[in-house]
Formats: C-alpha cells, structure tokens, sequence
C-alpha cells in the first residue's frame, strides 16, 4: 500500500510539473519548432532600439535568393541598417547607415525599406538604393534618388516588354487607392490612383502580389479587407496587369466592377496585416485556431493549418515565393528564425 502511494504521489507530481513545463514551453518556444532549421541570434548587429524599425523579406533574382532585414532610421548609423542572409540564414553582407548614406550620390539619404527583383536588369532594389546580385551577396550600385524611388509597402513588376514597376500601394480615407509607377529604367515617376468602393463599406488594403521571377506573367492578387476589425472578410481579386488596368482602372469602382469582382474569393477567418503568398497558395493567419493556414484560390476551404500560438507583439513574417520556407523577425528577442513549409 505504501509504494502505492508513494506511486500515486510520484505521478501527481510529475503531472504538476510536466503541466507547469508545459505552460513555460508554450511561452518559450513556437508552436512550430518542429518546423526550425535554422536560427541567428543578431543582438550583436541591431540594437535594441533599432529592432522595431527593421524590415523582412525574401527576395529572390535568377538563381539566387536572400533573406533581407533593412531598416532606414534607427540612432546609431555605424551599427548595420542592411544585412543580407542567405537562406540558410548566414550573413552574406552587412551595411552600415554611414555605408548607405556614402554610396552614390554620396550624402543623399537612404529611404524605404520595400524590396523588389528588378527583371528588367537583373538588380535588386532596396527603398532607393540599387544592389548588384552576386553569388555571395549584394553589393552596392547607386542611390536612385533622381527618379524619386523610394520603395515601401508591396511592390511588384509588370510583364515584358514594358516592365514597369508599381509599389507604395495605400488607401486613403476617401476609399482611393494610390500606388507609384516607374518606368524600367526608374527615368519616369507617376502617381496613379482608382477609386476602390463609392459604398459605405470602407476597405483596407491587404496586400498586392505577383510572381516575382516570372517576366511573362500578367496577372496580380489584390487582397482587400472589410472595415478595420482583425477578423472582417478578406476579399482576394485576381486581375490584369495591363497597361489599361494599373493607369485607369476603367469602369466603376474596383469593388463593384463585375470585371474584377467575377473572380473574387472571401475568407472569412483570417487576421488583417497577416496575408503571405507562394507559388503554391496563399497563407493566412488564423487568431481563433491560433493557425497560420495554406488554401489555394481554386479550393480556399481546404485550409492546411500549423499551429503557431499568438503572434508575439512585433513578430514579421516573410515567405520565400518559392514555398520552400519561410522566416520571422522579432525585435524583441532580435533572432531571425527559418521554418519550413508544412503543406
């Protein structure tokens, strides 16, 4: 009777314990560290002040790809404002704020951190500062500051042969979209702008998407939410990208133009801010389940979840379009963080 007992005490122990490592593993660890292969710790980089400012992406030219943290303010311009990783998340290059501002034109300002593959070239442009691909990283060509580039948000390219490059997408109170267009070469800089409801539902704008190592393709994904609440609908329209359509958008307003609505696809459970797009599908994030889901247009109610937990406050997310992975940022920790696909 005794070791039975002392069994039974033994194991309401364990249970306490194994609970409360539990609780501590759920406020330690991601969800998905199943899905970790790799990590870089970038405290000795970034400070703790700056962390906040930097942005994330995946940029892929030819055969190369880089994972890209970039932030274009920040208090101390001799720490690193530019790293360039590779995919296994080792650093290829590291650039200073004074590394930046020295590039030509020396002295004139390093703006935006929205990054594009420029097709027409071969280059990659960070904000308005043009990189040269390497195998080993990126190296610094010029600040295109005379042709008022200055990349933030979403940007994506058009098909050949005109090769035109929009980016700095937002919608204003009034429900107008407006976005910027350069010409291949950046020689040419214009303000475009349509109308997206005259209605009185007021929309936000999600994300605008391409594929970015497709020169041939002429379609992008526009993803437009409802009103300003995480979980209103989310509403995902496939378009042209012509000439015609990214310089007038002929017609009524985009959201009840039946040429846009007809292929129009609404998801109801996704959180606003959290949208990402691969070659595979889309990927949202869940904030009921807790769940990044992958759907594809075609079927969008077959979600394939992982469970992740809350988005830490800060936390970014960047897919590789390719869909072979993807990494996260957060400047509260200032780890990098590669996972791998799961669907």
């Amino acid at each position: 009777m005794r070791k039975l007992f002392r069994a039974v005490a033994l194991t309401a122990v364990l249970t306490l314990v194994l609970a409360s490592c539990d609780i501590l593993f759920q406020g330690t660890f991601p969800a998905d560290v199943a899905q970790t292969t790799a990590r870089i710790d970038l405290s000795s980089s970034i400070s703790a002040a700056d962390a906040a400012s930097f942005h994330l992406s995946v940029v892929k030219s030819g055969k190369y790809e880089f994972v890209i943290l970039v932030s274009d303010t920040g208090f101390t311009s001799s720490l690193p404002h530019l790293l360039v990783l590779s995919p296994s998340l080792v650093v290829q290059d590291s650039y200073t704020m004074d590394q930046l501002i020295a590039c030509n034109p020396v002295g004139n300002s390093f703006n935006g951190t929205g990054t594009i593959a420029h097709l027409y070239d071969g280059t990659i442009v960070i904000g308005n500062l043009q990189t040269n691909v390497t195998s080993s990283g990126l190296t610094l060509s010029q600040k295109l500051t005379t042709s008022s580039v200055n990349l933030s948000g979403w940007s994506i390219e058009g098909p050949s042969p005109s090769y035109y490059t929009w980016g700095n997408f937002y919608i204003n109170s009034g429900q107008t979209l407006f976005y910027s267009e350069w010409a291949s070469d950046w020689s040419g800089y214009t303000t475009k702008n349509a109308v997206v409801s005259s209605g009185s539902t007021s929309y936000g704008l999600e994300g605008v998407f391409t594929d970015p190592e497709d020169a041939t393709n002429d379609t992008a994904l526009l993803v437009f939410s409802e009103s300003s609440s995480n979980n209103a609908p989310l509403h995902f329209l496939t378009v042209v990208k012509d000439s015609e359509f990214f310089n007038q958008f002929p017609g009524a307003p985009i959201m009840e133009n039946t040429a846009f609505t007809g292929s129009q696809v609404v998801k109801n459970d996704l959180e606003r801010g959290e949208v990402y797009v691969t070659t595979d599908g889309i990927v949202g994030y869940n904030g009921s389940s807790r769940s990044l889901v992958f759907f594809t247009l075609a079927d969008p109610s077959n979600e394939k979840p992982l469970h992740v937990g809350d988005t830490p406050n800060g936390l970014q997310r960047a897919f590789s379009f390719s869909g072979t992975y993807y990494c996260t940022w957060d400047p509260s920790t200032r780890i990098l963080t590669r996972y791998e696909k799961w669907w």
